[in-house]
């Protein structure tokens, strides 16, 4: 299998993570690819042209990276990144919501800023960046309460944490924050994560 994916992507960084967890790098090569690229490599594969996507011979392509990550762990045996328990399940699955939820922000919030200053829109920015503190604080008071488990939530806590500092290192560390950067500073040296950051 082939995923498409791109070094500075939280999307494509989550499922890089999960493949590490999950041992399953040798069963998949990573390629760079450019969603805004003309050779038209991620849209034969996602016709949306997003990356993470992941290619598999002889069957359909399997995109969005939640999905990937799901397919990911049911292929390794299942239930090691989505619990099964119906509480773990859904505690696993709201953690990851807020992780991704605070990508999405962060995401938006970037590519907003490189638009040419006089088309940015001060209100959404705004918006998004009161998102991203909002987010990164309920992440610090759960981590705070009960410590996250490596799972699904875990995981993509790791890449949305990881992409703000990259990115948008002011909004990186509010203030109240201490239990996620605490947990951060652990995380971060975990052999799955230090093999999948960003460049520079």
């Amino acid at each position: 299998m082939q995923l498409l994916s791109s070094p500075t992507s939280p999307y494509a960084r989550k499922v890089r993570i999960c493949l590490i967890e999950l041992g399953l790098s040798d069963r998949v090569s990573v390629t760079d690819a450019n969603p805004m690229g003309e050779d038209g490599v991620v849209a034969a594969a996602n016709p949306l042209g997003k990356i993470p996507a992941l290619v598999r011979p002889g069957e359909s392509a399997i995109f969005d990276s939640t999905v990937i990550c799901e397919y990911l762990d049911a292929i390794a045996g299942g239930g090691r990144l989505f619990p099964t328990t119906l509480s773990s399940r859904f505690d696993a699955l709201v953690r990851h919501a807020l992780a991704q939820g605070v990508m999405d922000a962060a995401f938006s919030l970037v590519m907003e800023a490189r638009r040419e200053e006089a088309a940015r829109s001060a209100y959404w920015m705004s918006r998004w960046a009161d998102a991203i503190r909002r987010g990164l604080l309920e992440m610090s008071k759960r981590e705070e309460a009960d410590p996250t488990p490596v799972d699904i939530g875990w995981i993509a806590q790791a890449a949305a944490v990881g992409y703000v500092e990259f990115r948008l290192p002011h909004l990186a560390d509010p203030e109240g924050s201490g239990a996620l950067r605490k947990w951060w500073l652990a995380a971060q040296v975990r052999p799955s994560v230090v093999a999948t950051r960003p460049p520079g």
